[in-house]
């Protein structure tokens, strides 16, 4: 039989991030911001005002679109930099204004402050909770016309080269990168290199702004899949169940380290390694469903698909993102970046969708293919009729309100074992708005964050996994669900009874005394039941590793 595919690699927590993050800000150079708290306060609320009539133009074109469009004409405005009338929908659209308000925005975020001048400022903002209210509105609405912009540009610079697309890509790729270029750069060079140099070639032919933050997202999706491959039993220092490292972890509960060993020989222990990454990390990531909230410029999916193999399902209620994010898949298929069908690119509200397990049918759930689900257990007469997307994991955007993003998780997500959240921290909460976990089902494993947040305090140090680059404003946080966590500890306490138990205890060198059990303490504790255990839930473990 052909060895199964488990990664053996151990992947830990940093157990100093404020140290590294000290590191980090020091050898890119991050200024210290030394200014008056009232006067940085200030710099931001004057930044928000230099673009609220630009604000004001969008809320006139939403209000002219929900009124029918009959009752007066389109609101327009005089762009100063094509110097032309556009429509108010392009009020915030990439300008020399736009652009330089936004840049000095994020900059002012992105300073080391200590940790009172950032409270004082804090404090200062929240006395000002509309005009931060109208900045973050601003902040996130010119994002996503900057990346329709740069869509734009790709759009045009596939339209304009056709079937030449694929070996003007390919052949740029090799002059920037080498021979045989990764799907990264391949993908960085239908995103900015190709796009930029036609431009400079030809600036009337593809006007606009070329991608920006390319690297940006790419970093990001990278720090974020530690929050997945280190074990969450190793990310909350504080936890009571805390173990500092795999080889503490694996040196008292020596049962692991001869799973993890025969995983690769045994399909049991394969299942078995894969239904508790809490304990192994997630090692195989290739035979996940992600979900993302959000599709727009579908960077981070395909990053993530990139690195890892794994499907990728996008959500998005505004119809011209579902059809920009197709419409880009399709070029990143043809150009062999994304696998054939990896993708699924849906048109809905995130709270019309329920989430669940791929291999996990739920009674009264009706597919994607409009096939309804074989009964499992009850459902909570609300959610009957909804359509599901199989998830495994699920990414919620920062964009996403925090009003909606708590129903998502509390209703919509409630049989989704782990969720990602791309939160804020610190002086990022400007630009967005910051989401508070507060639901019982689910328990925060850990964070990545930028290095400021660390050092200011904004992230207290226990809960950071690790760190993102220091010119990335967001932090993201993962939930694992609990309803399962009294059945899990039952399995665990199982495996004396398995099959597979006479080949991992040949492999263990110092079994625990059979009194005490096969755990030890920290393991219980992390295994603590939960309330309001839903059945769906507590029945999960024996069907996918029994």
């Amino acid at each position: 039989m052909r060895p199964l595919e488990v990664d053996q690699t151990r992947v830990e927590r940093d157990n100093s991030p404020v140290t590294t993050a000290i590191r980090l800000l020091a050898s890119d150079g991050v200024p210290t911001e030394t200014r008056p708290p009232s006067q940085i306060a200030t710099e931001f609320l004057s930044l928000s005002r230099d673009l609220e009539h630009r604000w004001d133009l969008i809320t006139r074109y939403t209000e002219w679109l929900s009124g029918g469009r009959e009752a007066e004409e389109e609101p327009t405005f005089w762009d100063e930099s094509t110097q032309q009338l556009r429509s108010a929908k392009f009020a915030l659209a990439p300008c020399p204004l736009v652009n330089d308000s936004l840049n000095k925005t994020v900059n002012l975020t992105l300073r080391k402050y200590s940790k009172s001048r950032y409270q004082a400022v804090m404090r200062q903002l929240k006395e000002r909770k509309s005009e931060v209210a109208t900045l973050r509105n601003i902040c996130i609405h010119a994002e996503g016309s900057m990346e329709n912009e740069a869509l734009d540009i790709i759009f045009k610079t596939a339209h304009n080269l056709g079937e030449g697309l694929s070996r003007r890509v390919r052949d740029t790729a090799t002059e920037l990168y080498g021979v045989d270029p990764t799907q990264i750069e391949l993908l960085r060079t239908l995103v900015v290199d190709l796009p930029r140099k036609l431009q400079n070639a030809n600036p009337s032919e593809y006007p606009g702004l070329v991608f920006l933050y390319f690297e940006n997202y790419v970093h990001l999706v990278k720090a974020e899949l530690q929050l997945l491959k280190v074990p969450g039993i190793l990310q909350n220092g504080l936890g009571s169940y805390n173990y500092p490292s795999t080889e503490e972890l694996f040196s008292n509960n020596p049962v692991l380290r001869s799973i993890l060993e025969e995983s690769t020989r045994n399909p049991e222990l394969y299942s078995f390694v894969s239904s508790f990454p809490e304990l192994f990390g997630h090692r195989t990531l290739k035979d996940k469903t992600f979900t993302f909230v959000g599709a727009g410029f579908p960077l981070t999916g395909i990053v993530l698909h990139i690195e890892t193999g794994a499907s990728i399902n996008l959500i998005d209620y505004d119809i011209t993102a579902v059809e920009n994010a197709r419409k880009f898949l399709a070029l990143t298929e043809k150009l062999g970046i994304t696998a054939p069908g990896a993708f699924k690119v849906i048109h809905a509200d995130a709270r019309d969708v329920v989430y669940i397990p791929a291999e996990q049918p739920v009674h009264g759930l009706r597919m994607l293919d409009g096939t309804f689900c074989s009964p499992l257990c009850p459902l909570k007469p609300e959610l009957v009729g909804k359509v599901v997307v199989p998830t495994d994991i699920l990414d919620l955007a920062s964009a996403l309100p925090a009003d909606i993003t708590a129903k998502v998780i509390a209703e919509n997500a409630a049989f989704v074992p782990w969720i990602r959240k791309r939160n804020v921290r610190g002086m990022s909460e400007v630009l967005y708005e910051r989401f508070e976990l507060e639901d019982a089902k689910f328990r925060m494993i850990g964070e990545i964050t930028p290095p400021q947040c660390a050092v200011n305090g904004a992230t207290p140090a226990h809960l950071i996994t690790g760190l993102t680059a220091t010119w990335n404003v967001n932090s993201c946080q993962l939930y694992m669900n609990m309803s399962n966590f009294y059945s899990k500890m039952d399995f665990l306490d199982s495996i004396r009874n398995r099959p597979f138990y006479d080949n991992i205890k040949r492999g263990i060198f110092q079994v625990r005394d059979e009194d005490k059990g096969l755990w030890d303490r920290r393991i219980r504790e992390f295994y603590k039941k939960p309330r309001n255990s839903p059945c769906y839930l507590s029945c999960t473990i024996e069907h996918s590793v029994a």
